[in-house]
């Protein structure tokens, strides 16, 4: 459904990359899926699924 989705806004672009880099760090280091970890997934995802929803890309004229 969002395939061609686009975070315009850099800043906001790298500080997903950088959340999803640290999260990929912290699952390393611990070695398993701690609650808390479970906890951060899904209200990340809520939080990524549900600005994709309400900011449609604008489309080119």
């Amino acid at each position: 459904m969002w395939a061609n989705a686009v975070v315009e806004n850099l800043t906001l672009r790298y500080s997903v990359i950088a959340g999803a880099l640290l999260l990929a760090a912290v699952f390393f280091h611990y070695g398993e899926v701690l609650f808390w970890h479970k906890q951060v997934l899904f209200w990340s995802t809520v939080v990524v699924v549900m600005y994709f929803m309400f900011n449609e890309p604008k489309k080119p004229a």
